[in-house]
């Protein structure tokens, strides 16, 4: 995992607002092709003051539909809560991106994680998005 920075702003973004903190989630692509290894998941969570600091967090990514687990991070250290998957999903289909972080200092989450799902739907091939690509295209200009 690599770190990466994610605006709120920025297209395809999804915000998911926790208590006091933000969880940013950014596939890259917006639907990942299977077996596509260039798919990055991006995902930072924030407080009031900005990004967090010296976090745990795991990355669980299961099958909507029967709701196994497809792939799973051991709870890991990250000096700044900023956080870049690299994946390639087996199959296609609907499957949930699940960020659980411990925060130190919060007495909520700080042995107990906070836990956000994000909806992330995975294509077969890449044949069905030229418009998908247009419409992008037109997203990041405006």
């Amino acid at each position: 995992m690599v770190s990466s920075h994610i605006p709120e702003n920025a297209p395809n973004v999804v915000v998911k607002k926790m208590d006091k903190y933000k969880v940013l989630f950014l596939p890259y692509p917006k639907e990942p092709i299977k077996g596509d290894n260039t798919t990055l998941l991006n995902l930072n969570i924030v407080d009031e003051d900005g990004d967090l600091k010296n976090i745990y967090s795991s990355v669980i990514i299961s099958n909507k539909k029967n709701s196994s687990i497809v792939f799973q991070t051991p709870f890991k250290f990250y000096t700044t809560a900023d956080i870049s998957l690299p994946f390639s999903f087996p199959d296609n289909g609907d499957f949930i991106v699940s960020l659980l972080t411990k925060i130190n200092g919060d007495t909520n989450y700080e042995t107990v994680p906070i836990i956000a799902n994000f909806d992330l739907k995975v294509r077969t091939d890449n044949n069905n998005n030229f418009f998908d690509s247009i419409l992008n295209m037109f997203d990041k200009l405006a």
